[in-house]
């Protein structure tokens, strides 16, 4: 890597060599970092602006604009955003409990031998095989709204 010596310092407290790297983030975090910065952006861009006759109208328009968008079945750019977090943290949610089923199945095929474990392994692999369809239409969800750009129409 070029110049690697800008990336050294010394930390104030113990004098020991600190590195600096920098970390492409993605997901959540990343998403509302970006839409934070956006909106600190625009009330910037807002104090900027002088209030005339001219900059009132725009606002004025705005409004209406806003207005519309929020008018019955639109959804916000906010709310797109919080329904992929939403659907992803719940097809998280799925993939943890049908992992920890499957553990249990094995747990109980190994250290139970009887009948009232055959019964119970049973209904766990029914409900495994329900949550796994469950999982598959949260998964075609979720694919759909990437598709869409989880655009107003993919949660209406």
């Amino acid at each position: 890597m070029k110049d690697e010596a800008h990336l050294v310092r010394s930390c104030k407290y113990s004098g020991e060599p600190e590195y600096w790297v920098e970390v492409l983030e993605t997901g959540e975090k990343g998403q509302e970092r970006e839409s934070k910065k956006q909106r600190k952006e625009i009330s910037q861009d807002a104090d900027k602006t002088p209030l005339g006759p001219v900059s009132t109208a725009a606002i004025d328009k705005m409004n209406a604009r806003t207005k519309a968008s929020q008018s019955v079945g639109a959804v916000s750019t906010s709310e797109a955003i919080r329904g992929k977090s939403v659907l992803s943290k719940f097809c998280e949610s799925i993939l943890t409990k049908t992992a920890k089923i499957r553990s249990l199945v094995v747990d109980l095929k190994k250290n139970y031998d009887d009948q009232a474990a055959t019964k119970s392994i049973d209904a766990l692999q029914r409900d495994l095989g329900a949550l796994e369809e469950k999982y598959n239409v949260c998964s075609e969800l979720l694919a759909q709204g990437e598709a869409q750009d989880f655009n107003t129409e993919w949660l209406a």
